[in-house]
Formats: structure tokens, sequence, C-alpha cells
């Protein structure tokens, strides 16, 4: 027979406080069998793994809404890119631990975002760990505190760290006069050249095309370019902004 058991002996509160009525949140089940005491993870575990990876994950309630069954495949490279992100996302749940990146390119309103978020919402769901950052306002947070290393060094550590970043509009506005400038590129150099050596992937959406990030800078646009090897997106067409 199965009991549950309390593991200590303070007050409880009512189960109505309680996110999981059942182990009162403690996420493990105490029991007894045979005189024996026993203990096993409780079935809100993977749940509340979910919403904790959900909570961090930077991703809008309205973003969450982002999948593969609700983007608009009206062009054959629409077809095309939604087959290479749900494939990317299936390997990547199948092979946990050897999947490296991958790149949607092209120009604003062709879908980039929906397809990213997308896959980042698949592979939240298996409760992977994804951090959704906007690259303007990632770059802006970085360059502000870069002097302070508190502030610094936490900031980028979660950046370089977490099992999967998702970095939508690289370099937008960071181009002037065809040169992006050395502080911003010393933090993106720093970034995806940790994530390149201990194999963290990427998801990376931006309007620059691959000859482009090359030419912003060699080291960083060749290893971007490698670490998403075939899995390169590149979608064009009508702004589907415009159109909705």
């Amino acid at each position: 027979m199965m009991l549950s058991i309390s593991v200590d002996s303070e007050p409880q509160a009512s189960n109505n406080d309680y996110e999981c009525p059942i182990c009162q949140d403690r996420e493990l089940i105490v029991f007894e069998v045979d005189g024996e005491i026993l203990a096993k993870p409780c079935e809100c575990v993977p749940v509340k793994k979910y919403k904790r990876i959900l909570a961090k994950s930077g991703i809008s309630a309205e973003f969450q809404q982002k999948g593969f069954k609700n983007f608009v495949t009206d062009t054959e490279q629409r077809k095309h890119a939604l087959q290479v992100a749900k494939q990317y996302a299936q390997d990547f749940i199948n092979n946990r631990g050897n999947q490296y990146s991958i790149m949607l390119l092209g120009q604003p309103g062709s879908g980039k975002t929906h397809l990213a978020i997308a896959i980042a919402n698949n592979l939240i769901y298996q409760r992977i760990p994804v951090k959704y950052v906007i690259y303007p306002e990632m770059i802006r947070q970085l360059k502000s505190c870069k002097n302070r290393i508190e502030e610094f060094d936490p900031l980028m550590d979660e950046l370089k760290n977490v099992d999967v970043l998702l970095i939508d509009d690289l370099f937008k506005f960071a181009e002037r006069n065809g040169q992006v400038n050395d502080t911003d590129l010393d933090i993106m150099f720093e970034l995806v050249n940790h994530r390149y050596f201990t194999k963290k992937p990427l998801i990376i959406s931006s309007e620059y095309t691959e000859d482009k990030l090359y030419k912003i800078d060699p080291a960083l646009g060749s290893r971007l370019i490698e670490m998403a090897k075939d899995r390169i997106v590149v979608m064009s067409g009508e702004n589907w902004r415009l159109r909705k």
C-alpha cells in the first residue's frame, strides 16, 4: 500500500494554498512499503519545470501562441522554411545534446521570427530551456554595464550557458556607414565564441545574408555559418505583416 506522509512536523497550509495539493509543492512523494520509507518525484515536477522554463524564456504571452500550425505557407519557399524549422525542432528533441544551430535569414515580414519562436516554443514544451532576446535590446543592456563586471558577467553568463539561445533580429540597427561598432562586435564574439566551443545551440533570425554576416566580421560570421551548417534558411517574398 502506498501512503503519502509528511516529511516534517510543521503546521501545513490547506491544500488550496498549494500549486500541487498532492505533494504540497515539495515535488516529492514520500511513501511506505513494507515498513520501508521510499520517495519518488511527484507528477507535478515536469509541469512545474515547464512553467519555470517558460517564465525565464523571455517569450511573451502573444509569442507563446506562435507555432508551426499557424505559420502561413502561401509560397513554396515558406513551405520549405517551415519544413526545415520543424525538422530542426524534431531532431533537437530526439537527439538532445547532438543538435547544432539554425539561422533564418531574410527581409522583414518574411516569417523569420514566427518560425524561430515556433521552434523555441516546441523545445520549451519538451522542457528544454530557451532564452529569447531581441538583438537591439540585448546589446543595449550589455553595453550599458560593460564596465561594471558585477552586472555584466551575470547577464553574459546566462546568455552563454542557457541550453538554447534565440537571438531575434541579429545586428538590427547596429550598422552605421557600413560598419558595426567594435563594442558590439566584441560582445557578440565573446558570446558566440563561447557557445561555439561549448557546442551550445543558437537560433538566429536576421535580415543579413550569409555573405554580409561574414563581411561584418569574418571570425564571427564564419562561426555562425559553421554552427548552422546546412540549417541556414533564406526567406524572401512579400512582407506578411503589411499584407495582414
